[in-house]
């Protein structure tokens, strides 16, 4: 039985990229999830093992509406200034890429996601980071 099974779906922010480790290639993503009107965006490392994930995560671009499952994970380090830090990921065993960063039929159990300006990820304004 899994306990820490998750599923978001959310905006590209970087094209996906291979890397190759010592031992097997690790497909990496970043997914932007919107929280609704004045709230701020959740931004989640994606990590692909699995071949089949890694093969549908690589169709995708920046931008693009993608939906993923998988294992809620959190890294810890130290950075260069001793600040100690954190990132939420989720390392995927699922990943559907939808059309385009103006996708709205992501399927009939999902909520269709709005077009800007009237809500899509996160806050869209000015002082908002979001890369698309």
């Amino acid at each position: 039985m899994k306990i820490n099974t998750v599923i978001f779906t959310g905006h590209l922010g970087r094209d996906p990229e291979e890397v190759q480790t010592a031992s097997r290639t690790l497909t990496k993503g970043r997914l932007a999830v919107g929280q609704g009107r004045d709230k701020p965006t959740i931004w989640l490392d994606l990590a692909c093992w699995s071949k089949y994930a890694a093969q549908d995560l690589l169709k995708a671009r920046k931008g693009d509406c993608v939906t993923v499952s998988g294992r809620l994970t959190l890294r810890e380090w130290t950075d260069k200034d001793a600040n100690k830090r954190q990132d939420l990921g989720i390392s995927c065993e699922t990943v559907e890429v939808h059309a385009g960063p103006d996708a709205h039929d992501i399927g009939a159990s999902a909520r269709p996601i709005p077009s800007a300006p009237t809500g899509g990820i996160g806050t869209l304004d000015p002082d908002n980071d979001i890369p698309f």
